[in-house]
């Protein structure tokens, strides 16, 4: 395991409530291919700030990895709807072009 992902583990364990630091671990864990601990993660950064679009992508893009196309599907429509609404183009033409890979 990479000394990052040990510090944000030691960050989160201190700041629990702190969800920039859970959401930092949970992209370092998506990028070590760490799905199954990210998801719970990513989850919970949604929980917290439910207008969070770029946890909504990355737990979409999570749940895909995972083989979960249904809960990929609602966070891709999440994000989409967040990133109109937040005035953010790159992250909705992301989970559009995600959607459309779907099918």
């Amino acid at each position: 395991m990479s000394d990052r992902v040990l510090q944000f583990r030691q960050k989160v364990s201190e700041n629990p409530n702190n969800f920039l630091y859970k959401y930092s671990l949970a992209n370092l864990l998506f990028e070590k291919r760490n799905f199954d601990e990210a998801v719970i993660l990513f989850e919970q950064c949604i929980e917290a700030k439910p207008d969070w679009m770029m946890a909504a992508l990355f737990l979409a893009k999570t749940y895909l990895a995972l083989e979960n196309k249904h809960l990929a599907i609602k966070y891709l429509e999440l994000t989409k709807s967040l990133a109109a609404e937040q005035s953010h183009d790159d992250p909705y033409n992301e989970a559009n072009d995600l959607l459309l890979e779907i099918g």
